[in-house]
């Protein structure tokens, strides 16, 4: 009897600014040997370019936004694909995550039940999200969607790089200074933004950073 040829090993590229982050999520990667994970780091030294990997994306990423982290990961991995790791999403604004680019998403409280499938699936070529969230894109994508949005992603690129921003506690001015544009253009965005969200002042589009203690409590 012909044994059927092993899989190739999905190589598994995880990007994470905090260390515990990165060792945990490598960790729950490491038990499966269809799967090559590896840090960011070890993975740009010795990959090709031609290589076409799933990249786990954790939500405290680097400085830069995440479609910006996307779109730079995009012209150089063209086939590659993406899980993001983060706190829990309206269903509507993880639908605007597969007009980022993003194949699958897992919240935070769920990791350790729920990345391994998702990696799986996501490298098989599928998407990991709930049925209401594919639902509302398509929904969106449809020329009946177009003319009636109802995802915030009806925000630009630019806005979404200077929410990102903003809700990781960057200054106006600190942001102009990474985009490489006057600190008025960001206060122009902003007040588009402020109508888009319907919320007040840049306070409400704060998001509560307690990515390391939900990480730590994982590891005990």
């Amino acid at each position: 009897m012909t044994k059927k040829p092993r899989p190739t090993p999905a190589i598994t590229c995880i990007i994470a600014r905090n260390p515990l982050a990165a060792k945990y999520l490598l960790l729950l990667l490491a038990t499966d040997s269809n799967l090559t994970p590896m840090l960011f780091e070890e993975f740009v030294r010795q990959s090709p370019e031609t290589m076409s990997p799933v990249f786990v994306l954790d939500g405290s990423l680097p400085v830069l936004p995440l479609s910006e982290c996307v779109q730079r990961l995009q012209s150089r991995y063209h086939e590659a694909r993406y899980v993001l790791v983060d706190a829990p999403r309206p269903e509507n604004e993880c639908a605007r995550l597969l007009f980022l680019g993003i194949h699958g998403f897992v919240e935070n409280h769920a990791v350790a039940k729920s990345l391994h499938g998702a990696v799986l699936a996501v490298a098989a070529g599928r998407l990991w999200f709930s049925e209401k969230v594919l639902e509302i894109y398509v929904k969106s994508t449809s020329p009946q969607g177009r003319s009636r949005p109802e995802l915030p992603a009806a925000t630009t690129r630019r806005e979404s790089q200077i929410l990102e921003l903003v809700q990781n506690r960057f200054s106006n001015k600190e942001i102009a200074n990474l985009l490489n544009i006057r600190e008025s253009t960001i206060k122009f965005h902003l007040s588009n933004l402020f109508g888009k969200l319907q919320v007040v002042n840049r306070q409400e589009l704060l998001v509560a950073d307690d990515s390391l203690a939900i990480w730590k409590q994982m590891l005990h």
